[in-house]
């Protein structure tokens, strides 16, 4: 029989072929024991890291010194802090054993990996005057700092919006510093100039604006430019109340009248000849008032008006109204509360007098009407 009928070429070698499916013992017989040594096997590194990257700006990323260690107990040397420069495109950051401890940087994915290498973290370029994107690849130890509120542009918020639908805080944003504030522990929003917080949408529906160098969470009076409070549906300006409402007057007297009488008079020496005509259906839509401006001589004594219904012979509830200032100096105004006219059309005349009888005069400037729209 020839070499050649067993198999073995002509150096009297001879090629064993093992089929593509085997059992573990024809596995075991197929490659000798100790045929293949420990270095001959590649394990996988599983590195973790002290390394903290940050971002310098909007194309430069920086890495502190650290150590990598690897899943077979060893570590590698002290790597040594260092950045990537200005980078142009996409930068992958990497670790090669034959490099250590400087850590690579490339632009080209296929370069950071292979045998003895592993990717540290990816860096993009950011916007002019934000920061740049840092991705980590392995987490364990690894910190990334720099991401800011200035890192974040438009179209990455639009693209948080469209894949979460909501963006929950538990605190705060604050945006420009603190000169807007998403105030979520308090439930408002709060907008401040350098010094102080200046306009506040509260979560009771309040809404205030504070005069310059006025902290308007504190702000009260004649501090407060603006103010409004839903809860009495009033809006103040400098403190001072802005009606929201309609209003139309009729004057019933417009000139200075007195009286000394305690009783109730419309007589020339007042001269309140004023009377008119009113039907109650012409002003279902509003609220009706009285109000007058006057003062008293002398302290301790009033001065009263009040509405009478001449075609009915009777006060209108609730018009008697008075003021008790004394001389010029206190003139003041009282409006009454809402009056309800007799139903019909009826005469009306202002009336006045005084409460003690005497020389002195009880003093009135002005009385009139006055409609609301309701």
């Amino acid at each position: 029989m020839k070499y050649a009928e067993l198999g073995y070429n002509s150096f009297l070698i001879r090629t064993i072929l093992i089929p593509p499916t085997q059992s573990p013992a024809e596995a075991r017989n197929a490659i000798p024991t100790g045929s293949l040594s420990a270095s001959q096997f590649s394990m996988p590194m599983n590195p973790t890291t002290t390394i903290v990257f940050s971002s310098t700006d909007y194309n430069t990323a920086a890495w502190s010194a650290g150590i990598i260690y690897f899943a077979n107990g060893t570590q590698s040397l002290a790597i040594t802090a260092g950045n990537t420069g200005d980078i142009t495109a996409t930068t992958y950051i990497y670790y090669s054993e034959d490099k250590s401890p400087v850590i690579q940087t490339t632009t080209t994915p296929l370069v950071a990996t292979g045998s003895g290498k592993f990717l540290l973290a990816i860096v993009e370029l950011g916007v002019s005057g934000k920061d740049c994107k840092i991705t980590p690849t392995i987490a364990a130890g690894l910190v990334v700092s720099g991401l800011t509120a200035k890192s974040i542009s438009v179209g990455q918020l639009d693209a948080l919006a469209v894949n979460t639908g909501t963006l929950t805080v538990d605190e705060a944003i604050n945006v420009g510093g603190t000169r807007i504030k998403f105030d979520g522990a308090n439930n408002r929003i709060l907008v401040s100039d350098a010094n102080d917080g200046r306009l506040v949408f509260d979560n009771d529906g309040t809404f205030k604006i504070s005069n310059s160098g006025q902290e308007v969470l504190t702000a009260t009076g004649v501090n407060l430019a603006f103010y409004f409070n839903p809860a009495t549906n009033s809006i103040k300006k400098g403190g001072y109340e802005i009606s929201t409402t309609q209003e139309t007057y009729l004057d019933l007297a417009t000139e200075h009248f007195w009286t000394d009488s305690s009783t109730w008079t419309d007589d020339a020496e007042v001269q309140l000849a004023s009377v008119v005509s009113l039907t109650s259906t012409d002003f279902a839509n509003c609220n009706i008032y009285f109000e007058f401006t006057g003062m008293v001589d002398t302290n301790g004594d009033e001065s009263h008006m009040r509405i009478y219904n001449v075609t009915d012979g009777a006060e209108v509830s609730g018009s008697d109204i008075n003021v008790t200032g004394v001389g010029t100096a206190n003139i003041s105004r009282v409006r009454s509360s809402a009056l309800t006219l007799a139903t019909g059309t009826k005469i009306y005349r202002v009336e006045g007098r005084k409460i003690n009888a005497g020389a002195n005069n009880a003093n009135f400037y002005m009385a009139r009407l006055v409609f609301e729209v309701k």
